[in-house]
């Protein structure tokens, strides 16, 4: 056996070792069956943050998802936006239509200079706002109705600070959304797991 042919293997037995651990702190991740379930959430102001640019094909049932969400969770929305002539605006305004009981606030301004556009996007959508919880989320997510009970939960121990959730991606009908897809759900979120 030559010395290629060893370096080969061993790469593919730790390869599957290591995806091995990863899918296995997935599933206890994803395993609620042994966390306890308070009644009560955690007191405090909640704000979800959701920056936008552009409007995916799916943006407006993504957005309704986070409305109703707000609805039942008791959040206020913020929507930040770099300008008003982004097509995802008049989306913002149907789905804020639809759900006028939903505390909302669209924030549109460029935010300060830097290399990351989102996160400029971020910093000028929070100006006012003052929350003891902000809850952010990427334009492209739909959350379930107990999402921020979901979120909130593990901020009953005094100890947390910051947490994160994994998400499945959920593929368009094109060949490169099906192949992002198949990377986030078995490759990036075992890893973020792990």
């Amino acid at each position: 056996m030559s010395v290629l042919l060893g370096a080969a293997i061993l790469w593919l037995v730790v390869a599957c070792a290591y995806r091995a651990v990863a899918f296995s702190s997935l599933s206890r991740m994803c395993d609620e069956s042994d966390r306890e379930h308070s009644g009560g959430r955690v007191p405090g102001a909640v704000v979800a943050l959701r920056p936008l640019r552009g409007a995916g094909t799916q943006l407006e049932s993504c957005l309704d998802s986070l409305w109703r969400a707000s609805k039942t969770g008791d959040l206020r929305v913020v929507v930040g936006l770099a300008e008003r002539t982004d097509p995802a605006f008049p989306v913002v305004s149907r789905v804020a239509e639809r759900w006028p009981e939903t505390p909302c606030r669209v924030a549109v301004g460029a935010g300060p200079p830097g290399l990351n556009r989102k996160v400029s996007n971020q910093i000028q959508a929070t100006r006012g706002e003052r929350a003891d919880f902000w809850i952010l989320s990427d334009a492209d997510v739909r959350v379930p109705d107990d999402y921020a009970e979901r979120i909130l939960r593990p901020f009953a121990d005094p100890a947390v600070g910051l947490t994160t959730c994994p998400y499945m991606s959920v593929p368009a009908r094109s060949v490169v959304s099906r192949i992002d897809a198949l990377v986030t759900n078995t490759h990036f979120v075992a890893n973020a797991c792990l």
